[in-house]
This record gives structure tokens, sequence and C-alpha cells, in this order.
């Protein structure tokens, strides 16, 4: 099963062969995995992780993107990086959410994508709490579609890489659910 057919079928909550896999990270997040897993570049490690999803991802052009205090920020003016950061950083994230009731309330309706938590497991848990939290997405989106495994929100530097390593591929090891 090609990508497009598998997140075509997984939007309109058909089985697939596997969980699509989906991917965003800010740039050092990036080339920190390129040169950890020595591939070439972008692709290479879409291809490496074995992402479903290409997103388009146009250098930044315009002027420097920096706050008042001239710290890096992103193109909505959150800073990515020191004391102001801690302010912004629990944006987008997974707290408090109920996967169980979730995907019994809107089975059908509502396709998921992401939910691997950015704010607690992936930056400050253990390699084996991140697997688990692969594995229960895994286990409770299965048998029903609609859900697409990934991160929360983009991932952050302040991610160890050996936790991002785990959540692909303890996706790619666990996440098959037909034979083609």
């Amino acid at each position: 099963m090609t990508s497009k057919e598998r997140v075509l079928k997984t939007y309109t909550f058909q089985l697939t062969d596997r969980i699509p896999l989906d991917f965003c990270a800010d740039e050092p997040v990036y080339d920190a995995l390129i040169q950890n897993v020595s591939v070439k570049d972008g692709l290479e490690l879409m291809e490496y992780f074995h992402i479903d999803f290409r997103w388009a991802r146009a250098r930044w052009i315009g002027p420097e993107l920096v706050d008042e205090q001239g710290r890096k920020t992103d193109y909505f003016g959150i800073p990515r990086e020191g004391e102001r950061f801690e302010e912004y950083a629990v944006y987008g994230g997974a707290w408090g959410m109920n996967f169980e009731n979730l995907s019994r309330k809107f089975k059908g309706k509502l396709v998921l994508q992401g939910s691997i938590n950015t704010q607690r497991t992936l930056p400050f848990g253990t390699v084996n709490d991140v697997k688990e939290e692969v594995r229960s997405r895994i286990a409770l989106y299965k048998e029903q579609g609609g859900f697409v495994l990934g991160p929360s929100q983009h991932l952050l530097s302040h991610v160890p890489l050996e936790n991002i390593m785990a959540m692909y591929e303890t996706a790619w090891d666990e996440g098959w659910i037909l034979n083609s």
C-alpha cells in the first residue's frame, strides 16, 4: 500500500496495512536526526522513519524573526529558546485528553492526527514511556481507522533524539494492521 492510499483510507475510516505516520519538527531537530541516522536530507529522513506525509518546508526569506530582546522566535512571535520559551511551551499539547473517550465518542467521525505527548512524554519521559504511549495509541485505534500517529505538535530541540527514535521505531514495529 502506498502512503497516499494509506492516508486516504485512514481519512475515510477504512483499515489500512499499518497506522500512518506523520512528522513535524523544527529545523534543529531535522538537522540532528539527519546526522544521527546518517542520511543526506529531510526526504531521506522521512523515508527512514516511514513517514506517510510530506510537507512543504520553504526556507524563511523575510526579516530575522526575533523578539524585543533579540531572541529567535517562530512566525507567530513565540520564542523557541531562552527564558520566555517556558511561558509558551504548553500550547498545542495533548494534556489531559482521554483518548479512550475520544475514540468511542468520535469513532468514524473525527480523524486524530498526532497525539504522542510533546509536553511530557517525549521531552521528559524515558524511552520505555514513549514506547508505551505509542503502543497504547496503536492498540486503541488499530481496529477502527481514523488515526495518524505522530507528535502532538512540532518536535523541539529539547526532546531527546532517543525518544523520537523510539516513537517511530515502535510505530513501525507494532503498527501493522493488515497483510497486503
